[in-house]
């Protein structure tokens, strides 16, 4: 099984802060010999709508060096927090994982960042967390970025996306 570096998130809109813990996705991956990966859970029926299309998001990602895709079913979201790193080691080859300061994970969000430290530590895989991202103070997140863009601040979501919102084109190889 090919080993993998594999970042943690639903990277709804791919903004500022999901970019820097794909960048050290993809730094950890090679120091590891392992391939960058990112998991990608599927929007669940209760989820406020995307920010951008499945197609922009996986093309946003990609454009972060990340090589491999992990889709994870809505039925897999029902798994004790528990059992997730051995899942993503045993399925996926997982000798390492970066997630977000504030990732939750596991049947009903139970597990957090000490429960996964505690749980990687114990497999043996190395886990990385990366801070909150701000801009001008504020702390950068999908939430504020889509409430931005309901109330047509296209300019102040873009600075915090990193790039131009309003002008998504359908060549999604131009993304970066």
């Amino acid at each position: 099984m090919t080993k993998a570096v594999i970042a943690l998130g639903f990277f709804d809109g791919v903004h500022v802060g999901h970019a820097a813990l794909l960048r050290r996705t993809a730094i950890l991956a090679a120091e590891m010999c392992a391939v960058p990966a990112a998991l990608l859970f599927e929007q669940m029926p209760n989820m406020p709508p995307l920010i951008l299309s499945p197609e922009q998001r996986l093309a946003r990602i990609k454009s972060h060096d990340i090589q491999k895709m992990i889709h994870i079913p809505s039925a897999l979201l029902s798994m004790a927090a528990a059992d997730f790193p051995r899942y993503l080691q045993h399925e996926h080859g997982a000798v390492g994982l970066v997630a977000g300061h504030d990732f939750r994970y596991g049947h009903g969000g139970l597990g957090n960042i000490a429960m996964l430290r505690e749980q990687c530590q114990a497999h043996g895989i190395l886990l990385d967390i990366v801070d909150c991202v701000q801009v001008e103070g504020k702390v950068v997140s999908s939430t504020r970025i889509r409430q931005l863009l309901a109330d047509g601040n296209v300019a102040e979501a873009s600075v915090l996306l990193g790039y131009d919102y309003g002008n998504l084109t359908a060549d999604h190889s131009k993304c970066g």
